[in-house]
């Protein structure tokens, strides 16, 4: 079942679960866009807290940067992907902290990204998803959610929210992102 929770701050989370159906109580909200979640589960079952916040960052890990071909028609430009791409020599997480955890270290990089390096561009970070690209909302509740620049009392929208985000910002040229529909 597929639960859908909100704020008056716009903010929602989604959540899978074969649990009964929880009821909601907002805890209360707090300055800079932060809402704090609270799911009461029905009698029996544990309760689940959900930190939901937008993120002044698009960028999962903005420390993945990766210079471009010297030349090519890409050359000078930049460019973000999403968490879900494969880059040598760092863990793909998925939008999943548990996923990262778990996964070893890419030993190759994603034939979208490499055709980007190759082209010239250059790697500015990897960055926000929905878990697992499993939402159309662009939201994250274990990373945040990035900040919708051209609306930012809205969600970004899109699995791909960061690198949308971060190419809306002007911080990059172009955000990889995929489209799992």
């Amino acid at each position: 079942r597929m639960l859908s929770i909100g704020s008056r701050a716009g903010l929602s989370t989604s959540l899978s679960s074969k649990l009964p159906e929880p009821t909601l109580r907002i805890a209360g909200l707090t300055a800079r866009n932060r809402a704090f979640l609270a799911l009461g589960i029905r009698a029996g079952e544990r309760a689940m807290a959900v930190n939901a916040t937008i993120s002044d960052s698009p960028y999962i890990d903005p420390a993945v940067v990766i210079p471009g071909s010297r030349t090519g028609p890409l050359q000078g430009k930049t460019f973000a992907v999403k968490d879900l791409f494969d880059v040598a020599g760092y863990r793909t997480g998925f939008g999943n902290p548990l996923w990262l955890e778990t996964h070893p270290v890419a030993s190759s990089t994603a034939p979208a990204v490499q055709a980007l390096l190759d082209a010239g561009a250059t790697l500015r970070g990897r960055t926000h998803m929905d878990e697992l690209a499993y939402s159309l909302n662009g939201e994250n509740m274990h990373y945040g959610t990035p900040r919708n620049p051209a609306a930012p009392g809205r969600i970004p929208g899109g699995s791909s929210s960061g690198s949308a985000s971060a190419c809306a910002a002007g911080d990059v040229d172009i955000g990889l992102g995929t489209d799992t529909g």
